[in-house]
């Protein structure tokens, strides 16, 4: 009878953005026959949290911000050290920072940290606290060359030592006409609102929501009906929705918050967009793609190594409303060309990006480093 591994995921926020859905995911469809998990977060509201306990496995936040907080920080390292767990994998420079030194303390024998984008908003001081806690950890599963290439040039990872493993996700459900027109009611979208634009990312600045705004504006007297569905949490404090008030475009905007189904947002789309500054494998993309919608995206991180531009989507410059624009009225414009860059981008997915690969990967890399000693 083989083991069955222990696995502790240390997450930096409860709240839900790409990286906890990848984990939810995964979560969802690992072999528990194998594997034990145990989720914990730092911070947030705790919906990641919930969807977790909802499959079955132990999960907590623990609402622990910096680590002067030596309650809580002891309760994490007493979680740590009961549980007999044999590797622990870190998401994000705040779970990195806490979880790569208490985990090694804790004697937990494997140490694996995330990489999940480029990351090139980090300063010098969040690269110092990360090479401070770098000697701890034994192992990174990156989720883009990209983001394996930018740790490698800046925080001085062995590039020996990084693993590549793309993000996966299930294939989506079929979604019949009559069920898009009860979505459409349910969103608010119209009828008569024409191209419908997807999307799917939290309201941050990095995520490109303000070059949509100047966008539309270049293009709403062309594109009279056009509308966006803004569909993340606003992380803005209500700025990107003010500046839509402020520039007019406000009518052309739906700002619908969190979505815990964002299939339903994309299954009554025409276009789906993706104008960030930076990102690493993006999961709204890939979610984009396996539904079959026609995909604009930023030359930006590990995107072109999904998006071939003229093949399976357009990939235009980062922080370019004019870019943005002009992307639009071409697909726009061009229907059968915007079909046959959908397909594609669906062939891609099937080939590429299945949650079944996904978990395979990591099962057989948790198995392989807790077989052999890291260091």
């Amino acid at each position: 009878m083989t083991r069955k591994l222990n696995i502790f995921h240390l997450t930096s926020s409860s709240d839900i953005g790409g990286t906890e859905r990848m984990l939810i995911h995964f979560l969802s469809k690992t072999d528990k026959s194998r594997f034990e998990h145990t989720v914990c977060s730092l911070i947030g509201g705790g919906r990641l949290t919930r969807k977790i306990q909802e499959l079955g496995i132990d999960a907590q936040t623990l609402d622990l911000h910096h680590p002067f907080q030596i309650g809580k920080v002891a309760r994490l390292f007493q979680l740590m050290k009961s549980r007999r767990f044999n590797l622990i994998q870190t998401y994000g420079l705040r779970a990195d920072t806490f979880g790569r030194a208490l985990g090694r303390w804790a004697g937990i024998p494997v140490v694996v940290s995330s990489i999940r984008s480029p990351d090139p908003w980090r300063r010098w001081y969040h690269r110092l606290i990360d090479r401070v806690t770098l000697p701890f950890a034994d192992f990174f599963i990156s989720n883009s060359e990209a983001g394996r290439q930018s740790r490698i040039a800046n925080e001085k990872y062995p590039p020996q030592k990084i693993a590549l493993i793309r993000n996966g996700i299930p294939a989506p459900p079929a979604v019949k006409p009559d069920q898009k027109v009860t979505l459409r009611h349910k969103y608010g979208v119209d009828m008569t609102a024409s191209p419908i634009i997807a999307m799917v990312s939290n309201l941050r600045v990095m995520k490109g929501h303000a070059d949509v705004i100047q966008a539309i504006c270049k293009i709403k007297d062309r594109l009279p009906h056009i509308l966006f569905l803004f569909a993340g949490r606003d992380d803005s404090n209500g700025a990107i929705e003010e500046m839509a008030r402020k520039t007019g475009t406000a009518p052309h905007i739906r700002f619908l918050g969190y979505c815990p189904e964002p299939t339903e947002i994309l299954a009554i789309s025409d276009m789906f967009l993706l104008p960030s500054h930076w990102e690493g494998c993006p999961a709204s993309l890939l979610e984009a793609m396996a539904i079959g919608l026609p995909c604009i995206a930023t030359k930006a991180g590990g995107i072109p190594e999904i998006i071939t531009n003229g093949h399976n989507g357009v990939l235009i410059p980062p922080a370019d409303p004019s870019a943005i624009a002009d992307a639009i009225l071409s697909m726009a414009e061009k229907p059968h060309e915007a079909r046959a860059m959908a397909a594609a981008a669906q062939k891609t997915f099937f080939q590429m990006f299945a949650l079944e690969r996904m978990v395979n990967e990591y099962e057989n890399i948790y198995e392989e480093l807790t077989a052999r000693p890291c260091r």
